[in-house]
């Protein structure tokens, strides 16, 4: 990370959908297949089902300024709450480990004149504009009427890792699930008069359950009904289980951005994300559905609750 932030290299996203040069590239971006759209959905909206809130502590003025100022991109408001831009950059950051492998941000200064208050910003770079060459990263740009790759200084780049090779795992995932989308594109005449469907849609959700194993998802309409009440709580635990785990490392890497005195000034401060149930207690949950300890209503209260505090 720089000593002191420099002004914006990369293109924004709005920039690169604008070029024409790019935007056939940028439309094609966007077809990443129903069923990772489907889980990155999910894993974008999970934390509506808790009651959650960014606590900073004695500095809760000044971080919730210091946050939603540097993550204004992820934002369509410029007055909005702490808790909304961060869960749009878990969201991003999740679904940028699914569809890409690696979430890259650019760190950089806003203003528009040396003058002016320091204005630390993460810049988004779409997956689809980069790519890595012998630890270089670079981002694809117009140049004429052709495109270059131009090199971004990796100084100013911020990478939101994943532990426990959840990362890797999120990648093959995706990797898997779009690999059954292309499968699922079927031609009718293929197959002969009166084949049962039934058969082949059970086929696709049984690999939809293998792809996705590692990380659990219940949304898996055709085998969730006829799977059993204690499959179907496992996954979801399984689900929220990898959310939290997301949650845990974006926080951590936004807090070593703000903790930064080229981001923060002279007024150091940090947060933690209140409201979410512990792993520990996710993982005590999923070994009582196995053993019955704990009947599926008590553990859907105390740990898949909705809208109430953990």
């Amino acid at each position: 990370m720089n000593a002191a932030l420099l002004p914006r290299v990369s293109l924004s996203p709005a920039e690169l959908h604008h070029t024409p040069q790019l935007r056939e590239m940028a439309q094609r971006a966007m077809g990443i297949g129903m069923n990772v759209s489907m889980l990155a959905r999910d894993l974008g909206n999970m934390h509506y089902g808790y009651s959650t809130n960014l606590e900073f502590g004695d500095t809760r003025r000044e971080g919730a300024e210091l946050i939603c100022g540097l993550l204004s991109e992820m934002s369509e408001y410029e007055q909005v709450e702490p808790e909304e831009p961060f869960y749009e950059l878990v969201s991003t950051v999740a679904r940028d480990h699914l569809v890409h492998g690696r979430c890259v941000f650019e760190l950089f200064d806003a203003r528009e004149d040396d003058d002016s208050p320091l204005l630390p910003r993460l810049g988004v770079l779409p997956g689809w504009s980069l790519r890595s060459r012998r630890g270089i990263s670079y981002q694809i740009a117009p140049a004429g009427t052709e495109v270059v790759w131009r090199a971004l200084p990796a100084a100013s780049l911020v990478e939101f890792r994943l532990p426990d090779r959840l990362g890797r795992i999120l990648r093959r995932t995706g990797e898997r699930l779009r690999a059954l989308d292309a499968f699922k594109a079927i031609d009718l005449d293929e197959f002969p008069a009166g084949y049962d469907f039934t058969v082949h849609q059970r086929m696709l959700d049984e690999m939809a359950v293998k792809a996705t194993a590692s990380i659990g998802w219940s949304h898996l309409s055709g085998l969730m009904s006829r799977a059993t009440s204690n499959f179907q709580v496992y996954r979801r635990l399984q689900l929220v289980r990898t959310w939290i785990v997301i949650v845990s490392a974006v926080a951590e890497t936004v807090n070593c951005v703000i903790a930064a005195p080229c981001v923060h000034g002279r007024s150091p401060c940090s947060f933690r994300v209140a409201g979410l149930p512990s792993l520990e207690r996710v993982d005590a949950a999923m070994v009582a559905v196995t053993t019955g300890d704990q009947t599926l209503d008590e553990i859907s209260r105390s740990v898949l609750r909705t809208m109430r505090p953990a």
